[in-house]
């Protein structure tokens, strides 16, 4: 699901503030942030953001600012472990205005710089941080790629966004198509890597980060995290029950309703019963299907019963595929051959009227 975007722009030969230019990105992401939005605008910098809003509703609103205002903080997701973050930052004497997680980074990068912040925080995010004492902007992309992120760098110019669209409207940009990536679609139904169906865009990668110097603005790519494949280790059941319970209940945190996507397979029906011992009565949605074949409501049902959810079931059929595919196509920022998203755009959609 989509939750809030961010987008920038930095523009030094538009000779006033590019704060025209970040609007325009912004308006891509309205669908992505529909509660409002916040903006920083410093010379030939503007920086952005569209809000859904889910922790501290009222004071959470972008940017975020530490040191004085010195550090700017954008971001898009959640830091699930802010709290413990929050509490050991504010043993270190820092002192805090909201009770929102983009905070906990604004004053997280002062005290741990960089990668060591990216070290410490546990969520899916996309972030922004501007450091006007060093002159410097960070962005990184959380650990597995939960959220988005893509970026453009021409002739001194450099703008990113949560939305590739956002960014390909630049008129510096350009939609020129890559045909590799159109042919890594039709090999795999999906464009992989850093290139986008845009020869000029990128997509920063899952545990990757980007820092550039405003006055030079040469993007640098570093990757913070990578997981180690080669040290396999049995873990026995009382610690894999640990971790599955500890990021279960970090995800259940927010100042709204929040629900459990349920298929009725082994993995949905572990996260329903684990949400639904922190929360009795959550909610959960399934979609089921008029072929037997792939029709698993069945199962979603019992373990609903089970768990005592309150629980939601919607049939997909042929109609409904008819129905939704140039409506999913179109929200697409690029093409993808999945062919659950059409389903899983009508459970959100019903989702979202109740959590």
């Amino acid at each position: 699901f989509a939750m809030c975007g961010i987008a920038g722009i930095l523009d030094p030969h538009a000779g006033t503030p590019p704060q025209a230019q970040l609007d325009g990105m912004l308006t891509w992401l309205l669908k992505r942030g529909p509660d409002g939005e916040g903006k920083y605008v410093d010379r030939a910098l503007a920086m952005g953001m569209r809000r859904l809003s889910v922790i501290d509703l009222e004071s959470g609103w972008q940017p975020l600012y530490a040191a004085d205002g010195q550090v700017v903080a954008f971001q898009n997701g959640e830091i699930y472990n802010y709290r413990a973050l929050r509490d050991e930052l504010e043993r270190l004497g820092f002192t805090f205005h909201t009770h929102s997680d983009t905070e906990t980074l604004a004053h997280g990068y002062v005290a741990w710089g960089i990668d060591g912040l990216l070290a410490r925080a546990d969520g899916m995010y996309a972030l922004a941080i501007l450091d006007k004492r060093s002159g410097e902007l960070h962005l990184a992309r959380d650990r597995f790629g939960e959220k988005p992120l893509f970026y453009a760098s021409a002739n001194g110019r450099f703008a990113w966004a949560s939305n590739l669209l956002a960014v390909a409207a630049l008129p510096w940009v350009g939609t020129e198509t890559d045909p590799q990536a159109l042919d890594d679609y039709l090999a795999a139904h999906y464009v992989a890597g850093p290139r986008t169906f845009f020869r000029n865009v990128r997509r920063l990668l899952p545990g990757q980060r980007l820092s550039l110097r405003i006055a030079d603005p040469q993007p640098a790519l570093a990757r913070y995290y990578q997981p180690r494949l080669d040290e396999a280790s049995l873990v026995g059941d009382e610690e894999l029950a640990a971790a599955l319970e500890e990021s279960v209940r970090s995800r259940l945190v927010a100042d709204v309703p929040v629900g459990v996507f349920l298929s009725g397979g082994l993995d949905s029906s572990v996260i329903t019963a684990i949400a639904a011992g922190a929360q009795p009565g959550i909610m959960t949605f399934s979609m089921g299907f008029d072929s037997a074949a792939h029709d698993e409501a069945e199962h979603a049902q019992r373990v609903a019963k089970y768990c005592g959810t309150r629980h939601h079931r919607f049939l997909f059929d042929a109609d409904s595929f008819a129905t939704l595919l140039p409506r999913v196509a179109a929200e697409l920022d690029e093409p993808l051959g999945d062919q659950a998203a059409l389903p899983l755009f009508w459970l959100c959609r019903e989702a979202r009227r109740h959590v």
